[in-house]
């Protein structure tokens, strides 16, 4: 028994680093639940939604409940507010760039403190020439995404890393296909024969395909590498 339980103890440690999910249970692990302590679930910003946004016009903060209302000049630095969302005492808040959407019709966005937002300032520009592999076009506020090529997010319902996963990737302004291995029959297939191919274990979720290359779990390291290539 003496040798058998570092044994078992070295095991948990490498599942737990993977960052990924095998059992339908969802993740309740103190870090899952820090990590959602400290930001913001993820929104979708669309011209259909019904949404508030506050930006900077010269030295003062205006509202208002249309995207149209905003000049083209205050796009790139927008809070929004999703009026059936209730946020009260977090100091996070979402900051989008309005200026381009993707071909979805989504605009990229952040999750920022309040004080940052506050403090920064919309981007110059009308808004005309956005979306040539800028990125998300939030300036130093986060990483600068080039043109990344396909996306795949394979994901299942339950698994806490695989939510990470989605709005790190939405922070970022990434456009990407989520395929859910539960639902969708021949993306589990698809993915099984990725990972014999790959030489990755099976039936793990969160698994990113970015051009090919795999990452398992919640690698953030490893995914801003992958992002951050040209092609």
């Amino acid at each position: 028994m003496a040798r058998v339980f570092p044994l078992v103890v070295i095991g948990l440690m490498g599942c737990l680093a993977m960052g990924g999910c095998r059992s339908k249970a969802k993740d309740s692990s103190p870090s899952a639940k820090a990590a959602g302590a400290k930001t913001l679930r993820p929104i979708s910003i669309t011209r259909q939604r019904s949404l508030v946004f506050t930006y900077r016009q010269g030295g003062e903060f205006q509202t208002v409940a249309s995207m149209d209302k905003i000049p083209l000049g205050a796009r790139g630095w927008v809070r929004v507010q999703d009026p059936q969302v209730r946020n009260v005492g977090s100091r996070f808040v979402y900051v989008a760039d309005l200026r381009k959407a993707n071909d979805k019709g989504v605009f990229p966005y952040q999750v920022l403190t309040r004080q940052q937002f506050l403090k920064g300032r919309a981007l110059p520009g009308d808004g005309q020439d956005q979306g040539q592999g800028q990125g998300t076009g939030m300036g130093n506020m986060g990483a600068t995404v080039a043109a990344v090529g396909k996306v795949v997010l394979y994901s299942r319902p339950g698994c806490g890393a695989c939510d990470r996963v989605r709005a790190y990737l939405k922070q970022r302004g990434v456009q990407f296909e989520e395929k859910n291995i539960r639902a969708d029959a021949e993306a589990a297939k698809e993915l099984k024969a990725k990972a014999v191919r790959k030489g990755f274990p099976t039936g793990v979720v969160p698994v990113i395909d970015v051009n090919g290359d795999i990452v398992v779990g919640f690698d953030v390291r490893k995914l801003e590498s992958l992002l951050r290539r040209r092609v």
